[in-house]
């Protein structure tokens, strides 16, 4: 879900032009001691190794970056200069357009850890596919927004669910008008029964729990957990990791995507389906 962001969409009914992002919120629930952090941690390697090549990228892009803009400066001062001279003697003087100087390169996210909401706004400016929320322990970002004084993140996370809803930051000191045109976030994360109680009473009891912030979490089952435990110890499977690496590749732009590559919409718009006859059907 967060590798493939808004790049796929879907039209759930034949003719309405309701639209659906195919976005995910999830939570692993099982009490301390069974190894859920080792389990999630493996489920987010291939998003670490695009995030962490995505940065790497940056950093060389940054680095022509300011090659240019410096080469920019220079030929705009000599510009400058020269205009001066020209004008001194003749006002009329036909004088060289300047450079435009070169836009900061933006890097490509797929995860955010800890953010404010201006943090996370400018993340999603810059990466309009969206991103994903992960947290070893997402206890602490649950509480984060319910506290009092968060409200504005509360209510960003809720509009950041449905992953098409537009939003616009005015502040002073970072500018007016700071628009995202569709807020997108999938959340994931790691949270123990006794702590998830709470919140599941909260949304229920028709008290100010009740924003519909644990009815996102789609993927989140109570655990039905074995006693018993067994030892596994076994060479990992490198071919099969390699070929769920591909498909978090092809997710999120960097090679075909089977079966969603529509040759009729131009890059960075969402490639949109209906259900098929069948599909159809079983929707209804």
């Amino acid at each position: 879900s967060a590798a493939i962001g808004r790049r796929a969409q879907i039209m759930p009914k034949a003719h309405d032009d309701w639209t659906v992002v195919p976005n995910l919120w999830g939570l692993v629930v099982a009490p301390p001691g069974f190894m859920k952090s080792p389990a999630l941690a493996d489920v987010m390697k291939p998003l670490h190794r695009l995030e962490a090549e995505a940065y790497q990228e940056n950093e060389v892009a940054v680095g022509a970056w300011l090659a240019e803009k410096e080469r920019t400066a220079l030929v705009n001062a000599a510009t400058k200069a020269k205009a001066l001279a020209a004008l001194k003697n003749n006002s009329g003087a036909e004088i060289d357009t300047l450079l435009t100087e070169p836009g900061a390169p933006v890097a490509t996210r797929y995860i955010c850890n800890n953010f404010s909401l201006e943090a996370l706004g400018e993340v999603l400016m810059s990466n309009p596919n969206g991103a994903l929320a992960f947290s070893d322990e997402l206890c602490g970002l649950l509480k984060m927004l319910v506290k009092t004084g968060n409200e504005g993140l509360h209510d960003f996370m809720l509009s950041a669910w449905a992953g098409d809803a537009p939003f616009t930051f005015d502040r002073v000191g970072r500018g007016l008008n700071r628009r995202i045109d569709h807020v997108c976030m999938a959340v994931l994360g790691c949270i123990q029964p006794g702590r998830l109680v709470e919140h599941v009473t909260g949304a229920a009891d028709g008290g100010g729990g009740d924003s519909g912030l644990m009815q996102r979490f789609q993927m989140l089952t109570w655990p039905d957990l074995r006693e018993e435990w067994e030892l596994v110890d076994r060479k990992p499977d490198s071919a099969a990791r390699e070929a769920a690496y591909a498909v978090f590749e092809r997710a999120v732009g960097r090679g075909p995507l089977v079966g969603f590559e529509d040759e009729s919409v131009g890059p960075g718009t969402p490639d949109v389906r209906h259900f098929d006859a069948e599909a159809q059907a079983a929707f209804y």
